[in-house]
């Protein structure tokens, strides 16, 4: 089986998009940067550029990706895991009608569903792809958070040196907004209750440090 990599030869770094964090906003901005889409091929064993347009969402690995750099998009999992649920609702599951809820349920009810997605997800043995990057054994040298973009942007030197950063652009296309769900506008904080946030904390708390997001968000 194939696999696609955003990937830049000349800086050494390759890039990995966790389901849910802007990847589809970070993809075009890197791109922008100079990175280019590579195909690692299984049968042949070879890393190679393609001009096949995509990427997935696993950290897959190439021959010697332990020599290179690794950027990760990043997203606080309060927000992530409710984008998720909206996403599986919204877009997604409909197409074989098992819906989580509807937006005709009450906010009550939408909660309960909620915990209850939650407590799916963590009882798997086998990690569900919205929790994927909580537990990777590699930690990125550089994270792209969607609720800091710009700044973290900023912090990759060779991306900070680009004619993209310096004209202002890329600070521009880090205030746009990408794949806005305009079917469940309930703000994210009235699916949270102290339980859902322990529950979510105690699964991610690592993360949480290690990327500076607060415990006490939702409040």
């Amino acid at each position: 089986m194939d696999e696609f990599f955003l990937f830049s030869e000349e800086h050494g770094v390759y890039v990995w998009f966790p389901s849910k964090t802007g990847s589809n906003h970070s993809y075009k901005v890197l791109k922008s940067c100079g990175f280019k889409n590579y195909m690692y091929s299984r049968k042949s064993n070879s890393l190679s550029p393609t001009n096949l347009d995509g990427y997935g969402h696993s950290l897959s690995k190439f021959p010697g990706n332990e020599h290179y750099s690794l950027i990760s998009t990043a997203r606080h999992p309060y927000t992530r895991l409710v984008s998720y649920f909206k996403f599986l609702n919204c877009f997604t599951v409909k197409k074989n009608k098992q819906l989580y809820y509807t937006i005709s349920d009450s906010l009550e009810e939408r909660k309960f569903k909620f915990r209850s997605f939650l407590n799916e997800m963590f009882a798997l043995t086998l990690n569900h792809p919205a929790l994927e990057s909580y537990n990777t054994t590699r930690v990125p040298n550089f994270f792209l958070r969607v609720e800091n973009l710009y700044e973290d942007y900023c912090k990759i030197p060779f991306i900070f040196s680009t004619i993209f950063r310096s004209s202002g652009e890329l600070e521009k296309v880090c205030l746009k907004k990408e794949n806005e769900n305009k079917i469940d506008l309930t703000p994210w904080q009235e699916y949270f209750d102290q339980y859902t946030a322990d529950l979510i904390y105690s699964k991610t708390e690592n993360y949480c440090n290690l990327l500076g997001y607060d415990k006490d968000i939702w409040k």
